[in-house]
């Protein structure tokens, strides 16, 4: 009879007293940029507001760097632990910093041949670097004679070093081929430790075209009023 009683209490209590429902859910979702540079752990995750969380980064190979978090949190940690209480978006950002490189162009007229060195060095300027830049003479060739350069401000050069970078880095190019030849540009960066991309274009600013260096080999100069183009790193 006694146990009869308190079922029946018992089910008294759980009619007539609602259970509240638990509203305070929150979502967190975390993501790489790029994909492929990395993870995070966890990438997702439903919790109770005001519970302490961890979600950590790691790269995918030593080549990238962790740049920090952007969306619901500008943290600099690779590992970061806070109490969640909204939902959140979160993502773990990556760059490969910019490397030295050395890369070579050569110049022809079907006559004449030479290179052109270029890249970035960590001792490097945007000015002539003895020692690094090597320098051709400042002075305007014959009509009708082959020749090639590198230009920067008072200087010609055969092989003109920047200074590591990843912001836009632009080299200038002159040449003309010997009369009655037309200029072809030519190179294979097969294997280069230059990071983003090489663009040969004819203006940085306003190209009206643009040939992807590490996709293509050749640039053929069609038109023989063209004696300046531009390689421009990015």
């Amino acid at each position: 009879m006694r146990l009869l009683l308190i079922s029946l209490l018992l089910s008294f209590m759980l009619t007539n007293c609602p259970i509240q429902e638990d509203t305070d859910l929150v979502e967190m979702q975390a993501s790489v940029n790029p994909e492929e540079a990395g993870e995070v752990n966890p990438p997702i995750g439903t919790y109770i507001a005001g519970k302490e969380i961890t979600v950590t980064t790691q790269s995918a190979d030593s080549q990238w760097q962790f740049t920090g978090w952007s969306g619901d949190t500008t943290a600099q940690k690779d590992s970061i632990t806070f109490a969640i209480t909204k939902n959140m978006n979160l993502t773990a950002n990556y760059r490969i910093p910019a490397k030295a490189f050395s890369n070579k162009v050569t110049v022809t007229d079907g006559l004449n041949s030479k290179q052109l060195v270029f890249g970035m060095n960590t001792d490097a300027t945007a000015g002539f670097d003895s020692g690094i830049d090597v320098e051709l003479p400042n002075v305007t060739p014959p009509d009708g004679a082959f020749y090639r350069r590198f230009n920067i401000p008072d200087y010609a050069l055969s092989e003109d070093y920047r200074a590591v970078q990843e912001e836009q880095t632009v080299w200038e190019i002159e040449f003309a081929p010997q009369e009655g030849q037309s200029i072809t540009l030519s190179w294979d960066f097969t294997g280069t430790t230059h990071v983003g991309t090489l663009t040969l274009t004819d203006d940085p600013i306003n190209p009206t075209f643009e040939v992807d260096m590490k996709a293509n080999t050749t640039y053929d100069v069609t038109d023989t009023s063209v004696n300046t183009l531009y390689i421009v790193s990015n």
